[in-house]
């Protein structure tokens, strides 16, 4: 990655890797170790749509800088202090290309 693009990315988020649900019923999703992250933080509502079809208003955009796409929309995203929830929902994971393959990704949260 280069060093221009990551200085552009000077906060940090937590992710865990969702494993599987505990429980009958309703129940729990089980998380992976947290895995620390450089990222973007960029916090504006904006609609998109679901996988559903529905349009949904997302809070914001997380731009991690990993060239595979470990994420999925059942991982936990842990944000930092100063952000309110501190575990979004992760609505959409978005990997971003150029010629190279996968260049970044965005997580859109709720």
């Amino acid at each position: 990655m280069e060093n221009e693009l990551l200085d552009l990315m000077p906060s940090t988020v937590k992710v865990a890797p969702w494993q599987a649900y505990a429980g009958a019923g309703f129940a729990a999703p089980q998380f992976g170790a947290d895995v620390t992250y450089q990222c973007r933080i960029s916090m504006r509502d904006e609609y998109v749509r679901s996988k559903d079809g529905r349009e949904i208003v997302a809070r914001g955009k997380v731009f991690i800088p990993v060239t595979t796409n470990p994420f999925t929309t059942k991982d936990r995203i842990t944000m930092p202090t100063a952000y309110t929830p501190a575990n979004p929902p992760i609505l959409d994971v978005q990997p971003e290309q150029d010629e190279l393959g996968i260049h970044h990704v965005v997580l859109v949260i709720g």
